[in-house]
């Protein structure tokens, strides 16, 4: 923990202020990440946005004075804009995959020749048999909702820039390349993203949606076609989130998207291996170099 001067001396090399948007609610019974998990991590993530604007979506107050106390710290002005879970934009929208969950079997998973990281089978069995029907489906509209909440801040103040970041995004931090953010220049023309090193199916995912940032503009078309998209995905049989969603978007119009980094070999996580799948979209990108 930095003492009150090195706090001072951080805070006054960072200059350029920037917009930025979360939510934050609490789903009982959540096997992937307990509330411990989200916790901890906050005062780390408040340090990334210091001196910043974040905009918190969430309908617990007490949540809220909680981030507010962790962002008075870092000189972050919050904006909390109060909105139920079952009120978030795709509620009824990912009720289809949930039918999907309830008419599948661990023998179906069993069967699939897909990889070991791959997106749906691990939400069968970890969100939907280890958490429970209602919160998968509480979580699933949390993940679901980011694209329309993060186009819905960005009106406040059009011509800035927004950037998307999970309550979470901290730890992330040494674990992929360009892990800092606040050091990258990001182009208000694309919508800047992390690679991911889980799967889709057998094809690895090109997208990982804990920070995308672009301009008010993109975002408005982000959201058109990330809801036609998870209208059309929601009814095939698979079991989405919202980077599957996204990494099928990616696939269509990859002009549209710009890489920052992948994840680092050895380090929490496994490496990205590109190998086919997907038209190997990733390898078409990019990298923005280290400062």
């Amino acid at each position: 923990m930095m003492d009150e001067l090195e706090r001072r001396k951080f805070l006054k090399r960072i200059d350029r202020r920037s917009n930025f948007c979360t939510m934050f609610y609490r789903i009982s019974g959540n096997e992937k990440r307990s509330l411990t998990h989200y916790i901890r991590l906050l005062p780390k993530t408040m340090k990334m946005l210091c001196g910043n604007i974040l905009y918190l979506y969430c309908e617990d107050m007490e949540i809220a004075e909680a981030f507010a106390k962790e962002a008075e710290k870092w000189n972050v002005e919050i904006v909390v804009i109060e909105i139920p879970l079952e009120d978030l934009p795709t509620r009824q929208i990912i009720e289809p995959i949930i039918t999907t969950c309830k008419n599948s079997s661990e023998a179906d998973h069993a069967e699939a020749q897909n990889h070991p990281r791959d997106k749906g089978t691990r939400h069968y069995r970890r969100d939907f048999l280890g958490s429970g029907e209602n919160a998968f489906r509480d979580l699933l509209t949390v993940w679901t909702s980011k694209i329309s909440l993060a186009r819905q801040a960005a009106e406040y103040e059009p011509e800035a820039q927004m950037a998307w970041v999970d309550a979470s995004v901290a730890k992330f931090n040494y674990s992929r390349t360009n892990w800092n953010f606040r050091e990258l220049e990001l182009p208000s023309c694309k919508i800047s993203h992390y690679a991911s090193p889980m799967f889709f199916g057998s094809s690895p995912l090109p997208i990982n949606a804990s920070f995308l940032s672009s301009s008010s503009k993109m975002w408005i078309k982000l959201e058109d076609l990330f809801l036609e998209q998870l209208k059309t995905s929601s009814v095939d049989g698979y079991i989405h989130d919202e980077e599957t969603v996204l990494g099928l978007i990616v696939e269509r119009y990859p002009e549209m998207f710009w890489v920052l980094g992948k994840p680092v070999r050895g380090v929490r996580r496994a490496p990205l291996f590109i190998n086919g799948g997907m038209k190997n979209i990733i390898s078409r990108y990019k990298i923005v170099p280290n400062k």
